[in-house]
């Protein structure tokens, strides 16, 4: 059997193929929630993750995050639509952009989610950076070093423009 050796094209097209991979995989994920959500709830449980799909993108793309959003649109009074949109930038500066999205059922938010959504239509959040892990602190063992509290919502924070779209 020949062994056959990748071009740059054939990296490329793994590489998109493992992140859109790994963004399917993030919302296949959400597949079976029950519980209704507000709209902060609803961003903050879908961006659950989200740091480690932007790292890995990163690291096997040699790319830098740059900002994304995370939207939800009103579709009908059965569904609405999630769509997530990250950029990133090349050693060139060129823009690379990495977007999935899905819909999911209105029974999943609360009747006062459903309503807002219903009235904005689109409702959209930035997706901070991640933060990276910090180096191990050199502080003596009998000092203890506070660990930062997580932060849910800090993930999803809502965009500027987010009431723009009535």
């Amino acid at each position: 059997m020949k062994t056959r050796n990748f071009s740059t094209f054939d990296r490329n097209i793994l590489a998109t193929k493992k992140a859109i991979d790994s963004i399917y995989d993030f919302f296949s994920k959400i597949k079976n929630f029950q519980r209704e959500l507000d709209i902060d709830e609803a961003a903050s449980f879908y961006t659950q993750g989200i740091d480690d799909v932007i790292l890995a993108e990163q690291k096997n793309k040699n790319i830098l995050y740059v900002g994304g959003q995370l939207k939800l649109q009103y579709i009908d009074e059965n569904i609405f639509l999630l769509k997530l949109d990250l950029y990133f930038q090349d050693a060139e500066e060129k823009w690379v952009q990495r977007s999935t999205q899905t819909t999911k059922a209105l029974k999943y938010l609360t009747p006062q989610a459903v309503q807002e959504l219903r009235e904005k239509r689109e409702i959209s959040f930035e997706i901070d950076p991640p933060k990276e892990q910090a180096a191990p602190s050199l502080a003596p063992a009998s000092t203890p070093t506070p660990k930062p509290m997580p932060n849910p919502a800090a993930k999803a924070v809502p965009a500027a423009d987010s009431d723009d779209h009535a």
